[in-house]
């Protein structure tokens, strides 16, 4: 977490079960949260709730489902 700032948007990619998101949400960061599995995002929106605090996307690291400059 060495060097985030609140306010920020980070992406985790390969997020699993959200245990990086959810030290994001702690610092104060909004977070796009990519996993390759439809269940381990499912997990996290449950997590979460809803409206969930987090953006889940389905993707890879080399096929990212980010725009340009969409994070910090």
């Amino acid at each position: 977490m060495a060097g985030v700032e609140g306010g920020k948007v980070a992406a985790d990619i390969g997020a699993g079960t959200g245990f990086i998101t959810e030290g994001f949400l702690r610092k104060g960061l909004s977070v796009v949260a990519v996993d390759r599995s439809p269940e381990m995002l499912g997990r996290i929106r449950a997590k979460y709730g809803s409206p969930a605090p987090v953006d889940c996307r389905l993707g890879t690291a080399r096929r990212l489902p980010l725009d340009d400059g969409e994070v910090d």
